[in-house]
């Protein structure tokens, strides 16, 4: 499986979907290039587009927002 560009044979949504399971099981850079098939300059360049890295990082103000939006639902309900 590595080194197969499966990357360009994928839809957008399902792009950022594997994107993000590379970058949460592969343990380098490297890896999640060659898993990918991709060169490390179009993963950086992916990472920013998705915006891969601030997804993982905590933020307390996104997860504020989401427990809010959990809240609304209920009391729609």
């Amino acid at each position: 499986l590595y080194g197969a560009n499966i990357w360009n044979a994928l839809p957008s949504i399902v792009q950022e979907g594997v994107l993000k399971y590379v970058y949460s099981a592969a343990r380098t850079k490297g890896e999640m290039a060659s898993f990918l098939g991709i060169n490390k300059s179009s993963l950086k360049r992916l990472l920013k587009k998705y915006d891969i890295t601030n997804y993982f990082s905590k933020n307390p103000q996104k997860e504020e927002q989401y427990e809010n939006s959990k809240i609304a639902i209920k009391t729609n309900h």
